[in-house]
């Protein structure tokens, strides 16, 4: 395990990668928005959201206004209709 994680920050994938894991903590929104953001609008698109290593699925799902961008707060809603779904409510 140590390995890959050694081999995804030598990649430049840190967060992204670590974020894919399932035994490990679940980044914050804005760790998510840090990570993604590289040209610094603030916000996450889409191609910065599938080149941090995320599925499209995922943006569609928390993009709630349809406006091709994601937001801090929209990743935060998305994350907690996520854990519900997950929790069965």
């Amino acid at each position: 395990m140590m390995r890959v994680l050694l081999i995804a920050s030598t990649l430049g994938l840190g967060l992204a990668a670590h974020a894919q894991r399932p035994d490990g903590p679940m980044p914050t929104p804005k760790e998510v928005v840090a990570a993604a953001d590289t040209d610094k609008s603030g916000d996450v698109s889409l191609a910065e959201w599938t080149a941090a290593g995320r599925r499209e699925q995922g943006f569609t799902f928390m993009d709630a206004n349809a406006d091709g961008k994601l937001t801090e707060a929209e990743i935060t809603e998305g994350f907690k209709q996520m854990a519900a779904r997950r929790a069965g409510r």
